[in-house]
């Protein structure tokens, strides 16, 4: 008879890898079908929210009956692969500079929690002690001293690593996961990753000790009744202490290898940190969130302002003593004015007038991210026009006039 806990484990891990694997290209179905023809989107959706159903009772019945075994090797890919991949992702569309606007709008600034190329440094040692778990699942037995001790160092490093990824994400991120549950599953892959590496090293540890412990027996008595030997009751498994204190000394030297191949890699010393700490608002974090009045006076300054995956902040500008986000739509355009100014003040006073009356009260009415991603997306062919006027135009370097603004 099985137990509630093992059928709410069995029911917690089929949901769970069933829903991680199937969200991805639900969601791609969806705004495929809802791109096509928007009512498709409404029969789309329940659609595919009854078939994920479907797949968890089914799965949950076959675990049931023929045990975990394929739904583990699911998990563990979902964990270790999926889900860091997914989270880059996610992580790539958040914003990049460390700015809060106020007042023109209401959206949450969510900064990035790892900073970008950065991040890539983690993510290669995260696939090379995923690595050292697939070969400690695969190979159970002993394997050489040497490759034995790395791979219980790697799987120690895999806990301390996963564990720093979940800390720097922080109480806040994690509860904004949950949240939005199933979406933010990679929020939680840190924490899911962490024991898994940890699991795996206790028992790869105790099946070491469990070898010592028969090594150590003494030679099973007679029955002299019955003329067999009688073998002594199996003693509990216990952690392999010669092989902990190897992994122990293993690690720290995994992880200063971790350190000088980043920095080879990147010509950067501390790369191999810079992802954590060339952020801002969370635990590791060294860079300071600029908080700022945002400018809603110009358009080009509001398209700024929109989601950084579309209009790509550059870097912070100055304009009247006041800190501004720079794009480089903004920049051309400002340093289209500029040759105006400089070449013919007065055709330029005459458009600076023309925009103020004209664009000036639309500006002030977008107070929204996605406004300020649809200005700038219709303010690209004005970029375009505005960059091919300097090349013809300017008689110096546009690019060195371009770089100059807002400085």
């Amino acid at each position: 008879m099985t137990s509630p806990r093992s059928r709410v484990r069995d029911a917690a891990l089929v949901s769970f890898t069933t829903i991680g694997w199937a969200l991805p290209p639900a969601v791609a179905l969806f705004a495929l079908a809802s791109t096509l023809f928007s009512p498709l989107g409404a029969i789309v959706a329940p659609t595919l929210a009854v078939v994920v159903i479907y797949a968890c009772v089914r799965g949950y019945r076959a675990v049931r009956a023929r045990g975990t075994g394929p739904y583990i090797v699911a998990y563990e890919a979902l964990v270790l692969g999926a889900l860091p991949l997914w989270g880059l992702g996610v992580n790539y569309t958040l914003s990049a500079t460390c700015v809060h606007n106020t007042r023109c709008n209401d959206d949450m600034n969510l900064f990035r929690a790892f900073a970008m190329p950065w991040a890539f440094a983690p993510l290669a040692l995260h696939v090379v002690v995923s690595l050292a778990y697939a070969l400690s699942r695969r190979r159970r037995a002993r394997l050489p001293p040497a490759v034995e001790a790395l791979t219980l160092a790697a799987l120690a490093l895999g806990a301390v690593l996963s564990l720093t990824l979940g800390v720097q994400l922080g109480a806040s991120f994690l509860a904004l996961g949950l949240v939005v549950f199933p979406f933010g599953l990679p929020v939680v892959s840190p924490w899911l990753g962490a024991a898994l590496f940890a699991v795996e090293l206790r028992d790869r540890l105790r099946l070491r000790g469990a070898e010592e412990q028969r090594a150590a027996l003494p030679t099973p008595a007679l029955d002299v009744y019955r003329g067999v030997e009688l073998a002594p009751d199996p003693p509990p498994p216990v952690v392999s202490r010669a092989w902990l204190a190897r992994a122990l000394a293993l690690t720290p030297a995994l992880a200063g290898a971790y350190g000088v191949l980043s920095a080879l890699a990147t010509g950067r010393r501390d790369a191999g940190i810079a992802a954590f700490t060339d952020t801002c608002a969370h635990t590791f974090s060294r860079v300071a969130v600029t908080v700022i009045e945002r400018d809603c006076h110009y358009l080009c300054t509001v398209a700024a302002q929109g989601h950084p995956w579309l209009v790509r902040p550059e870097r912070m500008g100055v304009r009247n003593g006041t800190p501004i986000v720079v794009n480089r739509q903004l920049a051309v355009a400002n340093a289209f004015e500029d040759m105006l100014h400089t070449r013919w003040p007065r055709f330029g006073r005459l458009c600076r007038q023309t925009y103020d009356r004209v664009g000036l009260p639309v500006s002030r009415y977008l107070r929204r991210r996605w406004m300020a991603d649809v200005v700038y997306v219709a303010m690209k062919p004005f970029e375009w026009c505005f960059y091919a006027a300097l090349l013809a135009l300017d008689p110096g370097a546009p690019e060195a006039r371009i770089g100059r603004m807002y400085r």
